[in-house]
């Protein structure tokens, strides 16, 4: 893979994305990929910025995170992203970090949607992007698991708030990395008592905006396994659907590429 296609910054960890237990939250993690997945389009000239200039923007619509271990204050991480794959459809965007050993301790890949800005509808990858953004090399890529993912289908944990204004982005909509602190508010017990989200499939369904009324939904599906829907409540959309699966904090492992 050529180097200037991969997305790659420095992070040490700060106490503002850490825990009770010192630890770096799932949220802050997303937040710094998101960090570097936007500054390497950016790089490659295919940022939300440069797609608006065609009226139209990206939206991601799913994404699925490994978490071996979670770093702790003061670690410096090596984060990286890069374009992974395309279809007629998707285009596909995958993530790691890594803590100062080199050892991999998150790893991600998520599938990107194209909209047009004005009819806030989905349209196919347009030229200028299959043009611009070469494939036919050797990419590392990790396989999206396109299991469908269920429904809540009895809530057993809820969780409700209103949409702020600094929750919104560029698009006028959510930053997607709200929507994974929203669901986490509806397992904050097992949060409390020193578990983890060690894997996360979470899908993007809708948009919401500011005071929209925002309603988490989870179910217990197995000992370590919970299902999670984010509704708008105000008119019923679905706006996440998500799958998280947990075990307590543990020592750092190392990520098995065969996985």
């Amino acid at each position: 893979m050529k180097e200037h296609w991969i997305g790659s910054e420095n992070h040490r960890v700060r106490v503002s994305e850490i825990d009770a237990f010192k630890q770096a939250t799932l949220p802050a993690l997303i937040n710094l990929m998101q960090e570097v997945a936007w500054n390497n389009s950016a790089n490659l000239k295919y940022s939300v910025y440069d797609l608006m200039q065609h009226g139209v923007t990206w939206v991601v619509y799913r994404m699925q995170v490994h978490i071996y271990r979670y770093p702790s204050q003061q670690e410096l991480l090596s984060v990286r992203s890069w374009p992974s794959g395309m279809d007629r459809l998707y285009t596909y965007r995958d993530y790691d970090i890594k803590d100062e050993a080199g050892e991999v301790i998150v790893r991600a890949t998520s599938a990107w949607l194209v909209m047009d800005i004005k009819k806030r509808e989905l349209v196919s990858v347009p030229g200028f992007i299959r043009e611009g953004l070469d494939f036919s090399q050797d990419y590392e890529h990790l396989e999206l698991d396109r299991t469908k993912l269920k429904p809540v289908s009895s809530s057993q944990s809820n969780y409700q708030t209103e949409v702020g204004l600094f929750h919104m982005d560029v698009n006028g909509h959510v930053n997607n990395t709200y929507y994974f602190q929203w669901l986490l508010e509806t397992v904050r017990n097992k949060l409390t008592e020193g578990n983890r989200v060690n894997y996360i499939d979470i899908m993007f369904k809708g948009e919401s905006k500011v005071r929209d009324i925002i309603k988490a939904s989870t179910e217990k599906i197995s000992a370590n396994q919970y299902l999670h829907q984010i509704f708008n409540q105000g008119t019923n959309n679905e706006l996440i659907r998500a799958q998280t699966k947990w075990d307590s904090i543990r020592a750092q492992t190392k990520w098995d590429s065969s996985e």
